[in-house]
């Protein structure tokens, strides 16, 4: 057991415990340079609430399967990790009833397991079978074989080229300027912010995209509905931000990030090596931007 690097295999659909299913569906698995990403077709054939998530996992060795976990979420919409991604694949949800329709989406399975498992787990390797579970059918079932082995990859230094206001973001409720310095080999910065109203904070947003040869690729677009109930959101908007409404008060703010502790936190111990752009949005009722900011990150191999 120990930090681990992932690799998945034998990636297919199967067929799930009811008797009929309420969607068809189809998935493929491609497997790159930022882990294995599955995307997925997904049609509606009727409204479907989803009842029940289950996952099993087995330790494979050889030919011999052992059971070592059969996991079960009865309220999949109440869960914490399991809801926020239903809400990014199924925008119009309601009281997690899916309505009829075609959907496409994508999973990164290796971002997922960093969530899910955490930076350490059991080497070995594992058959996982997970299945979404509505009253009159299956949603989908999905199988999936993943090797856990020792990680090689170690920790890593960032660095900053720059950070700002977002250039392709022209009107925003707040008036923003911003400041980067390095402080003793640390990025530390901030935003100082002028409101004229008050605006409530109901969505926040959070883009990675890698940056090589002059091209941007989107890795990661992370959404945060209700940030004011989220812990580590909450702690960093508390000072000029009523929590219990989310609302952000009028007039001049300023904030304080340790960037190069912040980066660190958020995608953990390691990451990908390469430079990044990290887009940051707030946003308010009727989609209206309350501030976006936008930072040049390089993360290297740690000296």
């Amino acid at each position: 057991m120990g930090p681990y690097r992932v690799k998945f295999y034998n990636y297919k659909m199967c067929s799930g415990p009811r008797s009929r299913n309420v969607t068809i569906a189809t998935s493929t698995l491609d497997i790159g340079e930022f882990g294995a990403i599955a995307s997925y077709n997904c049609t509606f054939t009727e409204p479907a609430k989803v009842e029940e998530f289950k996952t099993i996992v087995w330790n494979v060795n050889g030919n011999q399967k052992n059971i070592l976990w059969n996991y079960k979420v009865n309220k999949p919409c109440q869960h914490f990790m399991i809801s926020g991604i239903m809400k990014q694949y199924y925008p119009n949800m309601r009281n997690c009833v899916i309505p009829p329709g075609e959907y496409n989406y994508k999973t990164n399975y290796t971002d997922i397991s960093y969530k899910f498992f955490g930076n350490s787990f059991f080497y070995g390797d594992y058959s996982f079978k997970m299945n979404a579970i509505a009253k009159q059918g299956n949603i989908m079932c999905i199988q999936i074989n993943a090797i856990f082995s020792k990680k090689s990859v170690g920790p890593f230094d960032v660095s900053f080229r720059y950070f700002k206001a977002c250039p392709d973001v022209e009107k925003t409720l707040a008036n923003i300027t911003t400041f980067l310095y390095l402080d003793q080999n640390v990025y530390k910065g901030g935003v100082n912010l002028t409101l004229t109203d008050a605006a409530r904070i109901i969505e926040m947003k959070v883009a990675i995209h890698r940056l090589q040869n002059n091209h941007k690729k989107l890795v990661w677009d992370y959404s945060i509905e209700k940030p004011c109930l989220n812990r580590l959101v909450a702690a960093a908007l508390k000072s000029y931000v009523d929590l219990r409404s989310c609302v952000l008060r009028k007039g001049s703010h300023s904030t304080f990030v340790n960037f190069s502790e912040s980066v660190k936190i958020f995608y953990g111990s390691s990451f990908f090596y390469g430079e990044y752009i990290a887009k940051f949005t707030l946003y308010s009722t009727r989609k209206q931007v309350i501030l976006c900011v936008t930072a040049d990150e390089i993360i290297t191999k740690k000296a």
